[in-house]
């Protein structure tokens, strides 16, 4: 009996197919997870040179479980979060009739992006200090 092979499109051909507003929402997606990665590479460069961290929770995480750990944890969890926070929303929008429903949700992606590169700015900044300070 001869199987019949499913077309299975490539990578490109889905990113070709995708609608302006996926193609916008994949993008601050795949942000938020550069921003993100950024943000716990930057704080663990700070750390390396000799920074403290003032974020008492973070201090604290830190201090119970490592920065490497707290780091990492932190970097898939407000993933997770995120995605399952635009997914509800979304649902609701969309439950109630709203068009353009991943607008909101996107905007709301969009602010968190803005306030972690805000955070990677800043952990750039106090890298910069230090080396310059020895």
């Amino acid at each position: 009996m001869d199987r019949i092979q499913e077309y299975s499109p490539t990578i490109s051909e889905r990113l070709t197919n995708l609608s302006t507003a996926e193609k916008v929402h994949y993008g601050l997606m795949a942000s938020f997870v550069l921003l993100n990665t950024a943000d716990a590479l930057t704080t663990a460069g700070f750390l390396g040179l000799g920074g403290t961290e003032l974020n008492p929770l973070m201090k604290q995480m830190f201090a119970q479980f490592g920065p490497t750990a707290t780091l990492i944890s932190k970097t898939i969890l407000a993933g997770a979060l995120t995605s399952l926070s635009f997914e509800s929303t979304k649902k609701t929008l969309d439950f109630l009739g709203v068009k353009n429903s991943t607008l909101l949700p996107d905007l709301g992606l969009f602010a968190v992006n803005a306030y972690a590169a805000a955070i990677v700015t800043n952990n750039l900044l106090l890298i910069e200090r230090l080396l310059k300070n020895g």
